[in-house]
C-alpha cells in the first residue's frame, strides 16, 4: 500500500498541472452528477444552511465543494514528491498570522489552533518550512488507519517537516505534555462526532467536540481558529484569529460562530468547505424526532451569546395533512404541541387548498404548503411534491393512506418518512405505526403515532 500510493503521488507531482486539474474537475463531476448518497447530502447541508442563497449558486458550491475535496486528495499524494522550493511558492502566509507568531515568539503561552475541514488544509503541516521563526512544538491530532501501510505512508508524509502526529485514540495525555511546554495542539474542530455536545453551527443545532475546549480551559491556553483559503490550483495563503474564550463553553460557542460567519460571507469558504459531512447528525435515534433528547449542551448558552430567547426554527418538518376535515382538526393540537416538544422544529402543513384557509386561521405551523386537490389527478399531486423536494426535509409525516401518498414521499425524499400502517403494508417508508388493530378513535391514533417518534408534553384539549 505505501509503496503504490508513493508511485501514485510521484506520477501526480510530475504531472503538468492542467493535466491534474482536468482529472480533479472529472472525477468531481463523477462525484457531482452520478446518484452517489454524499452529494446529495451536500446539497441537503447547503440548502438548509445558506437559506438565501439562489439555487444556481448553491448548486455552484456542491460542486466545488467535491471538485476541491478531489484536489486536495491529489495534493496529500503528491506533495511528499514536491521540493521545499516548490511548496513554498504554492504557499503564503499573512501579515495578520506573521505578526500573531511575533507574539507568541515573545510571549510563548500553550496554544490550542481549531482548523476546520477547508480544501488546502493540509497546506498546514508545511507550516514550518514557510516562516523563518522558531516554532514551538506542535501536535496535530488525526484518525489512524487500520492498514499499517497507509498508516506509514501517512505519518512519514505529514511528519516530514516537523509537525508531530498525534493519535486521536491515545494522544490526549502527549497533547497535555505539549501545552505544558508551551507547545501547540492543533484540533479539527468542525468534524461530525458521536459523543460530545450539542451546539449550533449556521444556526442549526450539530455535535461538536468539546476537544479544544477541554485542553484550553485544562491547561490555561490560548486558543484560535487557523486554515488554509484557496488561492489556487494546489496554492493557498493560512491566516489565524485567536478567540477569547478561557472555557469549554466558550471555545466550543466561538469556534462555531467564526465557522458560521466564514461561511454565510465568504464566498471563497463556501466553495472550500467539505460539505459532504454529516455535520447536522445528531438525532438519537427514530423515538427521539420530536424532541431533543437530554444530553450534554451549550445551547441555552448559545442562545444567550447571540441574544435570542427562542430556538432558530431551522429542523424541517412536513406534515401531509388528513383528507377530511374533523380528522385535521383532530391533528391540530398535536402540530402546535409538536413545536413545543422540539423547540427548534420548522412545521410545514401539506394540505388540499379546499382546506388552506382553515390552517391558516388556526396558526399552528410555520408554513402552509398548498397541494392540488385529489381530484385534480395523481400527476399534478406527483409534481407539487417533486417542486417540495428543494427544501429538504429532514422529516415527512404522511398522514394520508394510499399508495399515490406512498408515491408521493418517495419523490419528497424527506431523511424519515414516516407513517401510519392499517390494513394495507406502506411503501417507502422509514417506519410506520402500526394501527390495524386499534380501537381508539383518530385523535389517539393520531397521539400514539406521533408519540411514538419522541412527542413530548401535554395536548390541549
Amino acid at each position: 500500500m505505501k509503496i503504490f500510493l508513493s508511485s501514485l503521488g510521484w506520477l501526480f507531482a510530475k504531472c503538468p498541472e492542467c493535466v491534474v486539474n482536468l482529472l480533479c474537475w472529472t472525477v468531481g463531476a463523477i462525484i457531482y452528477y452520478f446518484p452517489f448518497g454524499r452529494i446529495s447530502l451536500a446539497h441537503a447541508n447547503i440548502a438548509r444552511t445558506l437559506v438565501d442563497v439562489p439555487l444556481a449558486e448553491r448548486k455552484k458550491i456542491a460542486f466545488e465543494s467535491a471538485r476541491r475535496m478531489v484536489e486536495m486528495a491529489l495534493f496529500v499524494l503528491a506533495s511528499p514528491h514536491m521540493s521545499t522550493e516548490n511548496l513554498r511558492q504554492r504557499v503564503e502566509v499573512s501579515e495578520n498570522l506573521m505578526k500573531e507568531l511575533a507574539d507568541l515568539s515573545e510571549n510563548p503561552r500553550p496554544t490550542v489552533l481549531m482548523i476546520p475541514h477547508f480544501a488546502m488544509m493540509e497546506t498546514i503541516t508545511m507550516f514550518p518550512i514557510l516562516v523563518d521563526k522558531k516554532l514551538p512544538r506542535t501536535g496535530v491530532f488525526y484518525r489512524p488507519f487500520d492498514i499499517q501501510g497507509m498508516e506509514d505512508w501517512v505519518r512519514s508524509s505529514r511528519q516530514r517537516f516537523g509537525i508531530d502526529l498525534l493519535s486521536r485514540k491515545k494522544g490526549l495525555f502527549q497533547a497535555v505534555s505539549y501545552l505544558r511546554d508551551n507547545g501547540c495542539i492543533a484540533v479539527l474542530f468542525d468534524q461530525k462526532v458521536y459523543s460530545g455536545m450539542r451546539s449550533f453551527l449556521l444556526d442549526r443545532i450539530c455535535m461538536t467536540s468539546e476537544l479544544a475546549g477541554i485542553l484550553v480551559e485544562n491547561s490555561n491556553a490560548s486558543a484560535g481558529a487557523f486554515w488554509a483559503t484557496r488561492t489556487g490550483f494546489w496554492r493557498s495563503r493560512i491566516d489565524c484569529k485567536r478567540f477569547t474564550g478561557k472555557t469549554i463553553e466558550e471555545i466550543t460557542f466561538e469556534g462555531n460562530q467564526w465557522l458560521s460567519e466564514k461561511l454565510r460571507t465568504d464566498k471563497i469558504a463556501q466553495c472550500d468547505w467539505l460539505w459532504l459531512h454529516r455535520r447536522w447528525q445528531h438525532i438519537d435515534g427514530l423515538n427521539n424526532l420530536l424532541c431533543l433528547k437530554e444530553r450534554k449542551n451549550i445551547l441555552q448558552f448559545s442562545l444567550e451569546k447571540m441574544g435570542l430567547t427562542e430556538f432558530p426554527r431551522t429542523f424541517r418538518i412536513y406534515i401531509t395533512m388528513p383528507d377530511a376535515n374533523s380528522d385535521i382538526l383532530a391533528l391540530l393540537p398535536l402540530i402546535k404541541l409538536m413545536r413545543q416538544s422540539r423547540p427548534d422544529a420548522n412545521v410545514s402543513l401539506l394540505v388540499q387548498k379546499k382546506y388552506v384557509q382553515i390552517l391558516r386561521e388556526a396558526n399552528v405551523a410555520d408554513n402552509i404548503v398548498e397541494l392540488p386537490n385529489r381530484e385534480d389527478g395523481a400527476f399534478v399531486r406527483i409534481s407539487a411534491y417533486k417542486r417540495l423536494r428543494g427544501g429538504y426535509p429532514e422529516v415527512h409525516f404522511n398522514f394520508c393512506d394510499s399508495f399515490l401518498d406512498d408515491i408521493c414521499s418517495r419523490v419528497l425524499r424527506a431523511d424519515f418518512s414516516l407513517a401510519i400502517q392499517t390494513s394495507r403494508k406502506r411503501l417507502f417508508m422509514k417506519d410506520v405505526y402500526n394501527a390495524s388493530q386499534s380501537t381508539k378513535n383518530i385523535a389517539d391514533v393520531y397521539e400514539a403515532f406521533l408519540r411514538k417518534y419522541g412527542l413530548k408534553g401535554e395536548v390541549e384539549k
